[in-house]
């Protein structure tokens, strides 16, 4: 009894030291996004882009680790993005934790470039587009009765 609960601590103590690092990531990025342009300096928006994904990567990451600390298990972090084309609303993954990425990488350009994923066939991000939630969580989608996903 008294080793499970030393393991428990431990495993939460960790999860502080990725909180702090999150911030850090965080307060990183509001820097670098507030110096961008100043004193007449050019803007290039693909470099701001690649370094604010980076650094989203990495928040991503330490959420990931988080959740699989306390959880036990494994744990996948993504943040998606909706736009706008023509009359048709589309989600995207803008970024993942790196495991993810890994795995979902070429799959995310395909479907991106295909434009396979319109907002109106994902009820997760339909329902937080129409505001009825504010974020989605569901640890077991394929058993969700009448989820409608175009991942599968």
């Amino acid at each position: 009894m008294r080793e499970a609960s030393r393991i428990r601590k431990e495993r939460y103590a960790n999860v502080f030291d990725k909180l702090q690092a999150i911030g850090s990531h965080i307060k990183d990025l509001n820097t670098f996004l507030a110096r961008q342009g100043g004193r007449g300096r050019a803007i290039d928006i693909n470099d701001i882009k690649k370094a604010t994904i980076a650094d989203i990567d990495k928040v991503l990451n330490d959420f990931s680790d988080i959740f699989s600390m306390v959880t036990g298990t494994f744990c996948r972090t993504t943040v998606k993005l909706i736009f706008q084309e023509g009359q048709t609303f589309y989600v995207y993954a803008l970024s993942r934790d790196s495991q993810s990425t890994v795995t979902n990488a070429k799959t995310d350009k395909e479907r991106y470039e295909q434009r396979r994923d319109k907002l109106e066939d994902n009820d997760d991000f339909l329902s937080i587009f129409d505001e009825k939630i504010d974020y989605f969580v569901e640890n077991n989608l394929p058993a969700r009765r009448d989820y409608h996903n175009t991942s599968f």
